[in-house]
């Protein structure tokens, strides 16, 4: 559940999302660091997880706001830690890092980070179905092919069998 602060900060997030994207959860934190190779000392922020990415929202000091997206296909590692504080959040991907600190104990910071990892896992398993599926339509396909071959089946049976495997 967001909390009624950190729904505060969200203001304009809806322009950063895609039509039919929904946001899953949120917390609300502070970046330390550099950030799109700025440097940032205490960014107020909010952490938005949707079903493809993760985001950091934040308002500069121009008073424009400003996104930081890690689409979750890209995120190789999210841990939480519970400080005296609050609540740290630090994600990485290939390219970068993002550790955001300072989270409320009232926000589920590990909450976020379960739900998240849960769609990255969900996500790393579409992908490993999507190779072993075609692996298998291309294995059957060059079965059908052999048995074209040998007489079994006829050129229409197996042209036709072959459009079923290929979706077409």
């Amino acid at each position: 559940m967001i909390s009624k602060c950190t729904k505060g900060r969200m203001k304009n997030i809806e322009k950063m999302l895609e039509e039919d994207e929904k946001i899953i959860e949120a917390v609300s934190g502070v970046v330390n660091g550099t950030l799109f190779g700025e440097k940032t000392d205490n960014l107020d922020g909010v952490l938005v997880l949707t079903p493809e990415r993760v985001l950091f929202h934040y308002k500069r000091k121009s008073g424009f706001y400003r996104s930081k997206i890690y689409p979750l296909k890209e995120i190789s590692s999210i841990n939480f830690e519970k400080g005296i504080l609050g609540s740290n959040i630090q994600m990485q991907n290939s390219i970068s890092s993002l550790k955001v600190t300072l989270i409320p104990t009232n926000e589920n910071a590990e909450d976020f980070v379960r739900k998240t990892r849960s769609y990255i896992t969900e996500i790393a398993n579409n992908n490993v179905c999507q190779v072993t599926c075609s692996h298998d339509v291309i294995e059957q396909i060059k079965k059908f092919s052999r048995l074209n071959k040998q007489g079994v089946i006829t050129d229409n049976e197996f042209s036709a069998k072959k459009k079923q495997l290929l979706g077409i």
